[in-house]
């Protein structure tokens, strides 16, 4: 701590945002440390206090316009997470499943069209 009061950024000295940033990041996970060694943890990972998961969802609500309006924001909300449902995974350790998505259903009942065919396949054992 006293290492980041002590640097400057700059010639002229002025306390920069930057150095309070780091200040109050690193009391607020000593703190957080010493609360939860006195709780029984040995440790914490820090790399889970990141923002990078929402920064990553705002910039996917952002993807198709800069300033969404709150419309936009709400419908977005809901189809990132079918679409990263959705999506083959080629870095994980599983086979694709070729079946069917449940998603997929509802519309091959639209196509077959008959209702005596739909009572089929909705009760179908």
């Amino acid at each position: 701590m006293e290492v980041i009061c002590q640097c400057h950024v700059r010639k002229n000295g002025y306390w920069k945002t930057l150095k309070t940033g780091i200040l109050l990041l690193a009391t607020s996970i000593l703190q957080l440390h010493k609360k939860l060694l006195n709780e029984g943890f040995s440790f914490i990972l820090t790399a889970r206090f990141t923002q990078d998961a929402l920064e990553n969802l705002f910039s996917l609500i952002r993807y198709k316009s800069p300033t969404p309006t709150s419309l936009e924001v709400q419908n977005n909300l809901r189809i990132i997470p079918l679409s990263q449902l959705m999506k083959e995974k080629g870095y994980f350790n599983y086979q694709y499943d070729d079946g069917e998505y449940p998603i997929d259903f509802l519309d091959d009942l639209k196509e077959r069209g008959n209702k005596s065919e739909k009572a089929d396949i909705l009760f179908k054992n």
